[in-house]
């Protein structure tokens, strides 16, 4: 049987950003970040400052792994150009998603290079208050301008999509997940407790389908978008 992993991640170099501030590293895979928290970021026998697509590949198969999608974001820090090269070079083994960070001034200029230069075929975008976006920007509205860019990319270029959120104390509720306003958009979101069980809650909205499960004091959000033009 055919095995693939979903969601695999390699490092150039530790360079994250998160509700700590940044995140660097240590050497033989431990990492700090600028509030002094020093914790081991991966097993040392991984890599030292990083974890290089070889290492990846030799642990791929050793448990038959066939292929692996390279995802990323604020936690190792953005690893855009890394994963273009690693899936150029092994592309019978690796398809990578880019990610970008929509408060960029020159965005669009960044998201031309990744899409029509570069020609990713994905986008991941997480947005958790721990080491997505929210981290070190405002609480994010998933119907909100910043957004409605990355579905616009999503539908002008064709790409397939991935979100993920941890979002904790509530601070971004199922209000600020719903509605999205662009037509013809269909969009699957799975939303999910870290702590007792609860009643799953579903809700559907024009354009838009919500599972969730809720508890008082956390809500972790995963979802998955796919787009019809």
């Amino acid at each position: 049987m055919k095995i693939i992993d979903a969601h695999v991640h390699i490092c150039e170099h530790i360079n994250g950003w998160g509700s700590r501030g940044e995140l660097r590293g240590l050497g033989k895979g431990k990492a700090i970040y600028a509030d002094g928290k020093e914790f081991q970021l991966f097993p040392e026998y991984m890599g030292d400052y990083g974890v290089c697509p070889e290492k990846l590949l030799e642990i791929m198969d050793n448990h038959n792994i066939e292929k692996a999608v390279i995802l990323q974001g604020n936690y190792l820090g953005f690893q855009n150009l890394y994963a273009y090269e690693t899936m150029k070079k092994y592309p019978d083994r690796f398809i990578a998603a880019s990610t970008i960070d929509p408060f960029c001034q020159n965005r669009e200029l960044i998201a031309k290079h990744f899409f029509e230069d570069l020609k990713f075929k994905i986008i991941k975008m997480e947005v958790s208050n721990t080491s997505g976006l929210m981290a070190n920007h405002d609480i994010i509205s998933l119907a909100g301008k910043k957004m409605q860019w990355i579905y616009e990319l999503c539908r002008k270029y064709k790409l397939k999509k991935q979100r993920k959120i941890r979002v904790f104390n509530r601070r971004n509720r199922q209000g600020n997940i719903i509605p999205l306003k662009p037509a013809k958009m269909t969009i699957s979101f799975s939303t999910f407790n870290r702590g007792t069980n609860r009643t799953p809650v579903a809700k559907k909205h024009k354009n838009t389908v919500i599972h969730s499960i809720l508890n008082d004091r956390r809500i972790t959000v995963y979802f998955f978008m796919q787009l019809s033009a």
